[in-house]
């Protein structure tokens, strides 16, 4: 139910998306980055959600609201988090993708990175 609702949302969004979009999800992949560089747990969860939530709150809040009943509900799979190169890889996927403003690899990337 994430995966759909989240590509549901960049559909909505993708084509509002500004600038200082672009530079927020750049911030906050740099902090992915950085996380996985340190075997941050906790933040390089923080940093995965908060991406997400950013491009879900910006297609609608009342979506943001419901995004995040589920997502506190989930237990994310953390079996592959010691696999911090892909982490980061899917993450800049999903950034790229939303920056050059290309629907269909931003939702190809949001499916590839929601297990």
């Amino acid at each position: 139910m994430r995966r759909e609702m989240e590509i549901f949302c960049v559909g909505q969004c993708i084509d509002q998306l500004t600038e200082e979009d672009d530079e927020q999800l750049e911030s906050i992949l740099a902090e992915l980055t950085r996380a996985c560089a340190k075997g941050d747990l906790s933040a390089i969860a923080d940093c995965d959600l908060t991406l997400h939530r950013t491009l879900v709150r910006r297609a609608s809040g009342e979506l943001e609201a419901i995004w995040l009943s589920i997502t506190s509900r989930l237990l994310m799979d953390y079996s592959r988090i010691d696999r911090f190169v892909e982490i980061v890889a899917e993450h800049e996927a999903i950034v790229n993708a939303v920056k050059n403003r290309n629907l269909k690899s931003a939702q190809r990337a949001i499916n590839a990175n929601i297990i």
